[in-house]
């Protein structure tokens, strides 16, 4: 019975053409497609603050607390909001006799106070005067800055698009060298999207405002895409 159902459906099959394409897999095309978008930071983060030593600790942090009040001064003088400003470490740690007559222990000879701020700046025109300022005012410790974009939503869409419509050129490049013609679209995976971060440039520490040089960052997606063959 069951060979005789199999037998019937094997005619009917084969008497209705389309019905045996709709059994077969799809002919298609897959290709990763990219786009970039070049992007003028428009921010800054840097991690700042101050060290300071001194036989006694209480010294020690007295000297530290009371720069660190000068920097939150300069800080607001520049304009920036409270939620820019946060405090990413505080640390006291004793300093050893690095010389000392053999076979006897080490012996603190000082105290290390470091407070370090993570801020953000708003406005790159004020980065050079800001960080003039900051040294001025007592800041001994750079620990890092990064450029980044505010608003990157938008871009990251632009980014997007131009991924797929390269996805589009490079199907449509296969298609024609196979004497094909593309499809429909079949699947759309996004791989992957960053934004890398460019380096501070600094000459100098003269007494004008530091140069500082914040370049471009560039904005990409990758999607790999499947395309039917018509």
């Amino acid at each position: 019975m069951r060979f005789v159902i199999l037998f019937a459906l094997t005619i009917v099959i084969l008497a209705n053409p389309a019905l045996a394409r709709n059994h077969e897999e799809p002919r298609t095309i897959s290709v990763s497609g990219t786009g970039s978008i070049a992007v003028t930071p428009d921010m800054v983060t840097l991690r700042v603050g101050v060290s300071s030593r001194d036989a006694s600790p209480a010294k020690a942090l007295k000297d530290n607390s009371a720069r660190v009040s000068k920097l939150f001064q300069t800080l607001e003088q520049f304009g920036l909001n409270k939620r820019d400003i946060q405090t990413s470490s505080f640390n006291v740690n004793p300093v050893h006799t690095r010389r000392r007559p053999p076979n006897t222990p080490p012996q603190i000879e000082a105290y290390d106070v470091t407070n370090i701020v993570t801020l953000r700046l708003r406005d790159l025109d004020k980065l050079g005067g800001l960080l003039e300022a900051l040294v001025k005012d007592g800041a001994n410790r750079l620990n890092g800055l990064s450029f980044g974009v505010s608003e990157t939503a938008e871009k990251m869409d632009q980014a997007r698009k131009l991924a797929l419509k390269d996805a589009r050129r490079k199907a449509e490049l296969y298609a024609k060298e196979a004497d094909v013609d593309v499809g429909d679209v079949l699947k759309i995976s996004e791989t992957s999207i960053r934004s890398p971060r460019p380096m501070l440039q600094m000459r100098s520490m003269a007494a004008e405002a530091v140069p500082v040089a914040a370049g471009e960052q560039q904005i990409s997606a990758s999607v790999s895409v499947v395309f039917e063959i018509d």
